[in-house]
C-alpha cells in the first residue's frame, strides 16, 4: 500500500508561504499529492482538526503522521517522515526557500 501525502490549504489565503514551500518541496521531488482546501471540504476539514486540533494551513499529513506549518523545524520533520514511508530517494539538498519577489 502507497503512502498518501494530503496538502491541507486554503483557498481564503491568497499568498501563502508555508503552502507554497510544501508544494515546491513535494514537485522538486516529484510526489504526487492531494491538495485539500479546508474552506471547500468539511469533512477533511473536520477530520483534520479531530487529528492536530488545529486549523492553521498548511497541514501535511504522511501516512500517520502530521505536520503543523512548514518551518526549518517541520521541513527536517516531514523530509524524515517521507524517509519512513519510503518516498524519500533523494541524495542532494533541496532549497525550501520561498520565491518572496514580488510581481510588478
Amino acid at each position: 500500500m502507497v503512502t498518501k501525502i494530503k496538502l491541507f490549504t486554503s483557498s481564503k489565503l491568497k499568498d501563502c508561504p508555508g503552502c507554497n514551500m510544501a508544494k515546491q518541496l513535494f514537485s522538486n521531488l516529484s510526489l504526487e499529492y492531494e491538495e485539500i482546501d479546508v474552506v471547500t471540504n468539511r469533512e477533511e476539514r473536520r477530520r483534520m482538526f479531530k487529528k492536530t486540533h488545529s486549523f492553521v494551513v498548511p497541514i501535511v499529513e504522511i501516512g500517520d503522521d502530521f505536520f503543523i506549518g512548514f518551518g526549518n523545524k517541520n521541513s527536517f520533520l516531514i523530509i524524515e517522515s517521507l524517509k519512513k514511508h519510503g518516498l524519500w530517494t533523494q541524495k542532494t539538498v533541496v532549497n525550501l526557500q520561498p520565491n518572496l519577489k514580488k510581481k510588478l
